[in-house]
């Protein structure tokens, strides 16, 4: 395809800079650029990076202000997050590298567990001894490493422990981290997690709510689809973002980002490879057909 045929095609429409070339490439090229795409900024996610931003900048004190991100499995937390330390983490130096520590919470709600999570993140190869020896160990081991900030994913598995017992010790080793390391910690899980926090007053305190929550089909939703739009390396306009297919997307997805995210990626794929080069209600149904949007 000539420029002057691209310009032509495109005059009206707006693209993230680096579309333009891939829309000469071949379709195997095109194909892996949408593939490896993960992330795309919208209005909302601003404003939780900036909270994250504030959580990070904040001076060391024995309460630390950390932050819970809530909401449902494929709604976008932790890729959320991975954008935040991707846009502040210097790879450049490698006395950066542990600046940011993430880590999933184990399925089983066990202090120990998370503990030994922790130092295995950190490459330290841990299996002895008591939840304090352990606790001890995480703190000296991220104070040697100077982590900056703790991320730990799946927290409900550890904040709804039927054990009554099992619920203080993990409510109470949140806090001894942040009182002895004076890092922010961010928690991030489903809603059930949010009734066990706000049951707490001192932990609620250090953990102010962020919530994530499915996309109405509005005007944000709309400006949503047109920024995918524009990542999309396709030589025709397939304008998702207009109804019917806006709210055939919505309706699919149930307004889960993560949910949108495939239906567009495998639509777009489909598309170069039938040789549309939009996407199209028709491609749409089909893949729901073939069962690749059971969700």
């Amino acid at each position: 395809m000539a420029n002057s045929d691209i310009e032509i095609e495109y005059k009206d429409r707006d693209f993230c800079k680096e579309i333009f070339p891939l829309l000469e490439e071949n379709d195997t090229k095109r194909i892996d650029f949408i593939l490896d795409w993960t992330w795309v900024l919208y209005p909302k996610a601003n404003e939780y990076l900036r909270e994250l931003e504030r959580a990070y900048r904040q001076k060391k004190s024995i309460r630390m202000r950390g932050a819970l991100l809530i909401g449902p499995p494929a709604i976008g937390k932790t890729s959320l997050i991975q954008e935040f330390i991707d846009q502040n983490i210097d790879l450049t130096d490698k006395t950066k590298r542990w600046d940011f520590l993430y880590v999933e919470a184990p399925e089983k709600p066990s202090i120990k567990a998370l503990y030994l999570e922790i130092l295995s993140r950190c490459n330290i190869n841990a299996i002895w001894g008591t939840a304090e020896q352990l606790k001890q160990r995480v703190i000296r081991s991220l104070g040697d490493l100077d982590v900056k900030m703790l991320f730990i994913d799946e927290i409900h598995n550890l904040l709804t422990a039927q054990s009554e017992r099992v619920l203080t010790q993990c409510r109470n080793a949140l806090k001894g981290l942040s009182n002895r390391l004076q890092i922010p910690i961010i928690l991030i899980g489903t809603e059930l997690a949010k009734e066990v926090i706000e049951g707490d007053p001192q932990v609620r305190n250090r953990y102010p709510i962020f919530e994530l929550t499915p996309w109405e089909n509005d005007e944000d939703f709309e400006s949503l689809l047109y920024t995918l739009e524009s990542r999309l390396p396709l030589r025709k306009a397939s304008n998702i973002f207009v109804t019917p297919i806006r709210e055939k997307i919505h309706e699919i997805s149930y307004g889960i980002l993560g949910n949108v995210a495939i239906i567009v990626k495998e639509s777009a794929i489909e598309a170069i490879e039938t040789g549309k080069e939009k996407i199209t209600l028709g491609i749409i149904e089909k893949l729901r057909k073939l069962g690749l949007f059971q969700f």
